[in-house]
């Protein structure tokens, strides 16, 4: 979203080194694969932020459209309408 991509990873050995390929594909159809080496430590993991979600349980992602007034705008089959 806004030219910044998040990715959320979790386990692996204390004191190793992992590696990750990332491939990101623009809408103009580029493409960039970059290998990013990840250090896992050992330590206390922390609990999760919750997930905001609907009344109906459907979570909220980053890039729903949202109003000033906090109200999440949906579509015709109650899914959050999305930024792209």
């Amino acid at each position: 979203m806004n030219g910044l991509a998040c990715v959320f990873l979790g386990g692996g050995e204390p004191g190793t080194t992992q590696t990750v390929n990332v491939e990101i594909t623009t809408q103009q159809g580029r493409v960039i694969s970059q290998d990013v080496l990840i250090a896992i430590v050992s330590g206390t993991a922390s609990a999760p932020n919750p997930v905001p979600t609907l009344p109906n349980g459907t979570p909220i992602p980053p890039n729903a459209i949202q109003l000033p007034d906090g109200v999440i705008l949906l579509a015709d089959n109650s899914q959050p309408l999305l930024i792209a």
